[in-house]
């Protein structure tokens, strides 16, 4: 069979020929069925009716809006052919507080609010509206959002935003957790802390009071920031890096008490080579916000102590000398180094020991493996080698053939010292007899150093004296009398005056002082030890002429009060008065005179100075004209220099 549907004209969308067809048209829709094989038909029809009837609203006149009625609740009612229906308000201009899917919405702000209705069972809907008066009186506020407090930015202004048609307005701002630092009744306050504040107004004439409210917050938290505690400073690590670490951008300065920045202190790691405090000081910069942080920087640079011993003497035989520096200490394992500077080495130089095979300077290096610090010591080795031999030599005497040697030492070397005489050996502090001659001297010191020379032994000698044939005293006083002989003063053992008058012996035995008032003669005899003997005359002669004395050098310049003045000096009781003094310059001008004056008075001197200045240094000639205590006049010239 086949399907074949009719209806009204465009009615069938679709599906004509099938069991299902679709429809966009009420109507009467029939079906026709016909057999293929017989070409019979039967057809039957459907009455399709249209539910397109929208609900109805209504809504009710609303009061006005004023102070007295800040809020109105809309009134609306609605049919619908299924008797269902859904509430949607929308406003323009106004404010739904509630119930937007309601019959009776609030609403707190004049404008329009318009109503939709759907009718759930066939879908269709109507809309309606209404206006809401407002009275244009009513004062309203608002507060834009506000700036973020940040550790730069400490206040922020918050700006109302007022709509009043009055003149007469209070305007307050309040917190309950925030700081008010001004404006507190303007419409722009200072603020200072992060919290809520409430602007109210309060229009005067009307009565009518709106407030708006806005939350400030605050970013003032420090950024985070670590510094890695450093190490010490070492002979090795002279530089140490500080390091400002942050997950976040920040800005670093660096600053140092008793420290030393090496590179820039406005880097987030920077580079120190001074023990000291460093302070490290870093700023987010969205905030302004900071935090600092102080380490503290010490060094171990204390260096090993390098000992490389006392200074010391070479031997020569054999010449070898073993250097130990193991006195050395320090704070961890020590290494050695040995170095000659003068000299020469053998064998290692790196360790504690070490051979020194000839004399010199020899520098010890330690380093201390526990800070890399370096510490030196010198030590010298000399080889002290006998240059001289001490001996006392006394020659054959009158009453023997041979002489004597006391062998005493040597200098130079390094004692207790051994003699060698014609292959003989002999101890230091020997004495021995010899003939004359030439024998060969070999000194040999503890270290096997080696001194070669000859000793000549002479042949006896007569004894010499020598002495003065006058010898002149001063009147009141003593002559010196001094004998000289061939033969060293220990060799003397007596000394014979004939006539031992008015003679005084001194420690010297050749040496004797006379106190004769009268002229005599003597004589002496001096004998040595081992009987050798000789003679001498010695004619003892007065002075009866007295003394002045006049300095040949004087020093007023140099201020130190001694030997300031040039002025005469005799012998007590032989002069009565300096009857005159001059003193002249080198080209004869007369720089001084002073007359009839005591002698040995230095007030009477003169002081250098001519004319009130002191002269400058030069050599000055002097006349003196004293009267003595027998009355006669005597005249004295001479020169004196001035210092």
């Amino acid at each position: 069979h086949v399907l074949q549907w009719t209806g009204p004209q465009g009615g069938i969308a679709s599906g004509a020929s099938s069991p299902s067809p679709q429809i966009t048209l009420p109507g009467w829709y029939v079906l026709t069925l016909t057999d293929t094989l017989n070409h019979c038909a039967g057809t039957d029809s459907v009455l399709v009716d249209q539910d397109i009837a929208p609900p109805d609203p209504s809504i009710a006149p609303p009061d006005n809006l004023d102070c007295n009625h800040p809020l109105v609740t809309l009134q609306a009612a609605a049919t619908s052919a299924s008797g269902q229906v859904t509430w949607a308000w929308t406003t323009s201009g106004g404010n739904l507080v509630s119930g937007e899917d309601t019959p009776t919405p609030a609403v707190n702000a004049g404008g329009w609010y318009v109503l939709t209705l759907t009718d759930p069972v066939n879908g269709c809907t109507a809309r309606d509206s209404v206006w809401v008066f407002q009275d244009p009186d009513l004062p309203v506020v608002s507060i834009p959002p506000p700036d973020t407090l940040t550790c730069t930015l400490t206040q922020v202004l918050l700006q109302a935003t007022i709509q009043a048609p009055g003149t007469q307005n209070v305007l307050v701002w309040s917190t309950a957790d925030g700081i008010i630092l001004a404006g507190g009744q303007t419409a722009v306050a200072t603020i200072g802390a992060p919290g809520t504040y409430v602007f109210t107004l309060t229009d005067l004439a009307t009565g009518c009071t709106t407030s708006d409210e806005v939350t400030v917050t605050a970013d003032i938290a420090p950024p985070p920031g670590h510094i890695d505690p450093p190490m010490p400073l070492s002979c090795i690590d002279t530089l140490r890096t500080l390091e400002v670490t942050s997950p976040l951008a920040v800005s670093v300065q660096w600053s140092t008490t008793g420290g030393t920045i090496v590179s820039d202190p406005a880097a987030a790691a920077v580079q120190v080579s001074a023990p000291g405090a460093y302070r490290a000081v870093w700023t987010h910069p969205a905030t302004g916000c900071r935090d600092s942080l102080t380490v503290m920087l010490t060094e171990d640079r204390i260096p090993p102590v390098a000992r490389a011993g006392q200074d010391d003497r070479l031997p020569c035989v054999p010449p070898a000398y073993d250097l130990d520096g193991s006195a050395s200490a320090g704070q961890g394992a020590l290494a050695f180094h040995w170095s000659a500077l003068t000299g020469q080495l053998t064998g290692s130089v790196d360790a504690a020991q070490a051979t020194a095979t000839a004399p010199g300077t020899f520098r010890l290096e330690v380093t201390d493996s526990a800070n890399g610090c370096r510490h030196a010591d010198t030590v010298v080795l000399v080889q002290d080698i006998p240059d001289g031999a001490l001996t006392t030599l006394t020659p054959p005497g009158c009453r023997r053939a041979e002489g004597e040697v006391l062998l005493l030492g040597a200098t130079g070397g390094t004692p207790p010292y051994a003699f060698l005489i014609d292959s003989m050996m002999h101890p230091g502090g020997a004495s021995l007899l010899l003939p004359p001659g030439t024998w060969s001297l070999t000194v040999i010191d503890a270290l096997g150093c080696r001194y070669d020379s000859a000793l000549v032994m002479p042949d006896r000698q007569d004894l010499v004296l020598t002495s003065p044939d006058e010898v002149w005293v001063v009147y009141g006083d003593s002559g010196r009398i001094e004998l000289t002989t061939n033969f060293p003063a220990t060799a003397i053992d007596t000394v014979i005056w004939d006539p031992l008058l008015w003679l005084t012996p001194t420690a010297d035995p050749l040496v004797w002082f006379s106190h004769a008032t009268l002229a005599l003669q003597h004589r002496v005899r001096v004998r040595t030890a081992d009987g050798c003997e000789a003679s001498a005359l010695i004619q003892v002669l007065i002075d009866h002429d007295p003394r002045i004395y006049v300095p040949n050098v004087f020093s007023p310049a140099d201020g130190n009060g001694i030997n300031d003045r040039f002025f005469p000096y005799t012998k007590p009781g032989s002069v009565q008065e300096i009857r005159h003094m001059a003193i002249y310059d080198r080209w004869g001008n007369q720089v001084f005179s002073a007359a009839h004056f005591p002698p040995d008075d230095a007030a009477y001197g003169w002081d250098g100075r001519h004319q009130g200045r002191l002269m400058n240094p030069a050599v000055f000639v002097w006349v003196i004209e004293a009267v003595m205590d027998n009355g006669e006049i005597a005249v004295l010239k001479g020169d004196v220099t001035l210092h």
